[in-house]
């Protein structure tokens, strides 16, 4: 089965889903380090949907 990456990265729900994973990610490594930067990821989250807000 092939992704067609084109098509993919040209839609909005993938974009949200893919930076979700990575602060997810990010979240889950501070926290090991006992490091907090809910925050900083809260204020990531509303500027990316912002900014696809405006794309789309």
């Amino acid at each position: 089965m092939k992704i067609n990456w084109k098509v993919r990265i040209k839609q909005k729900s993938f974009w949200v889903a893919i930076i979700s994973a990575i602060l997810l990610f990010a979240q889950q490594v501070s926290g090991a380090f006992d490091y907090d930067i809910t925050v900083y990821t809260d204020q990531i989250t509303n500027i990316v949907n912002s900014v696809l807000g405006v794309l789309v």
